[in-house]
């Protein structure tokens, strides 16, 4: 009984209020380094994909090679279309698309050629 006449010193309004703050500031900071480093993964995966695309559209236009075509490696699929450019008989649209074995496009690249 004698613990019960104690006075136990309660915190303010304002105090509580700057504590939650702190809590919820540190929760965000690690929630957003969390997801940059679940994300950087990713990075690498699209740089991978944008160096195979830069490759084959060297090789297309070196071998004159203007046909669809795919290629698949061990985490990425690599679509590559050849479509008419509009108003222009002479030029073509090159794309290329990036899929991860999920099926999720990672990245994308389109360049205007000429067709001789």
């Amino acid at each position: 009984m004698a613990l019960l006449k104690q006075k136990i010193k309660a915190t303010t309004l304002v105090e509580t209020l700057i504590a939650m703050v702190i809590v919820m500031i540190t929760f965000g900071l690690g929630l957003m380094i969390y997801v940059n480093v679940m994300n950087s993964g990713n990075q690498q995966l699209k740089l991978n994909a944008q160096l195979l695309m830069n490759q084959m559209a060297a090789e297309t236009k070196t071998d004159n090679n203007f046909l669809d075509e795919e290629m698949e490696t061990e985490t990425l699929k690599i679509i590559k279309t050849v479509l008419p450019y509009e108003g222009s008989k002479r030029l073509n649209i090159l794309m290329f698309e990036a899929f991860n074995k999920g099926g999720k496009k990672v990245t994308e690249r389109k360049e205007l050629i000429i067709v001789e």
